[in-house]
């Protein structure tokens, strides 16, 4: 951890929330993960190493908790109150990157994987009525294994998949990572850019005509 050597408030809290990675991990707690390999699908670019080692910096920070969950071998991470307060202060970062950094993303930024696991848990599973929905999604310029997705909705549940799944998809979404990046942000409007060709959902009327209501957006999209 650097130390910047300074009694400030500001200083202190830097020196614990300005390592890398470190208010990445807080969004994902804050966006409801729990477990360690929810943290990797909303980090796929940290190693398991780092983040290890970021968690146990959380814990000794008393920020996060780790606890045991009852009649099994696996742990889960909760915020303490110190990482509740947080909340506003991460979530702050988002608006503020949403409304001036959006010019700073780069090719190297389009992650689909990271994409598909926000649009995971943001997809409006209500909307389906308990049916079981198979998505899929084709990101039409991307390499072959980061083209191909499919999301499953069963039971109240969502699996991202990254292999088909072997089931006749009830809507299908060909875009491209840029183009859906874009509309997740609310950068551009889904109407507009199914309007113009750049994006195109195949599947039932319903599902088609009202995509609006169960896709859902980013968080910061509403900032």
């Amino acid at each position: 951890m650097e130390k910047y050597c300074q009694f400030c408030p500001v200083a202190k809290a830097a020196e614990i929330l300005c390592e890398k990675w470190v208010i990445l991990v807080l969004r994902e707690f804050m966006m409801g993960s729990t477990r360690f390999g929810q943290l990797r699908r909303g980090l796929p670019k940290i190693s398991p190493s780092i983040l290890s080692r970021r968690l146990k910096t959380l814990e000794e920070q008393e920020i996060i908790v780790r606890c045991k969950k009852p009649e099994s071998n696996s742990y889960e991470y909760h915020l303490t109150e110190s990482g509740e307060e947080l909340r506003p202060i991460v979530l702050g970062f988002g608006t503020w990157g949403h409304k001036w950094a959006k010019n700073k993303i780069n090719n190297e930024d389009l992650d689909a994987g990271f994409l598909l696991w926000d649009m995971r848990r943001r997809l409006n599973i209500k909307y389906f009525q308990n049916k079981r929905i198979v998505i899929h999604i084709e990101f039409s310029e991307q390499s072959s294994r980061d083209r191909y997705w499919w999301m499953v909705v069963d039971n109240n549940e969502i699996d991202l998949c990254f292999e088909d799944t072997g089931h006749e998809p009830d809507i299908t979404i060909i875009t491209t990572l840029e183009t859906m990046i874009n509309i997740w942000l609310g950068y551009d409007k889904l109407k507009t850019m199914k309007n113009n060709g750049k994006m195109k959902i195949f599947g039932s009327k319903e599902h088609v005509n009202n995509v609006s209501q169960w896709i859902g957006k980013s968080t910061f999209a509403y900032n």
